[in-house]
């Protein structure tokens, strides 16, 4: 008697097999960057200013430091990214600090020192934010929300931080929200219904102390 032909069920688990060891012999996840976030041109020109700003490529050392308002419960939170080199990254938001580096990223607890593999944003849910905040996590926002508006952005200039930054006032039928970049890729300011992200500060060198997994 002839064996019965494979079913849908052993030809799926066969794909999912393949899937899977693709995962186990892959590289080490590292941190999302500029380069991860989509590049297209939107026709509003207040909003592409921005995402153009956002989607800048910036390998150079600098160190940019933010406060963060999470509006459900209006607690305020610091947040600072530093960056040596383009494989060299440090976030931190509060306790936690996403430690990216030639060997792969980390999740570390500043109060004990102790770091995991990988990006866990789930650290930090509690803020209403990501650790790619200060870039793609923005521009992605951002281009979804050009769906939505009921209207033309208005598009601004204004200093932040003693840096010149470019912004769009966004509309929607219940409210605006307000973005602004930087020439370098950075965000400058976010303002949503959930957060109020605003960069306080910006030096072109890297903090040494940001890059250790505990305070």
């Amino acid at each position: 008697m002839r064996s019965p032909r494979p079913t849908a069920f052993v030809i799926a688990l066969a794909a999912s097999s393949l899937l899977l060891t693709g995962c186990f012999t892959g590289k080490r996840a590292h941190f999302s960057n500029e380069s991860d976030a989509p590049t297209s041109a939107v026709s509003d020109p207040a909003i592409q200013a921005v995402l153009a700003q956002l989607a800048a490529s910036n390998t150079s050392p600098y160190t940019a430091n933010y406060t963060v308002l999470t509006k459900y419960g209006n607690t305020t939170t610091t947040a600072s990214v530093a960056q040596m080199d383009a494989t060299t990254r440090s976030i931190t938001i509060g306790h936690v600090r996403f430690l990216d580096q030639q060997s792969g990223a980390q999740t570390c607890e500043l109060t004990t020192g102790a770091c995991e593999t990988g990006v866990l944003d789930e650290r930090v849910s509690d803020t209403q934010i990501t650790h790619d905040f200060y870039s793609s996590s923005a521009a992605l926002r951002l281009r979804q929300d050009v769906n939505t508006m009921v209207s033309a952005a208005v598009g601004s200039t204004k200093e932040i931080a003693d840096q010149a930054a470019t912004c769009a006032l966004v509309h929607f039928t219940d409210g605006d929200k307000t973005y602004c970049s930087l020439a370098n890729g950075l965000l400058a300011e976010q303002d949503t219904p959930d957060v109020r992200i605003e960069l306080t500060g910006l030096t072109t060198a890297a903090d040494a102390s940001s890059f250790t997994p505990s305070q």
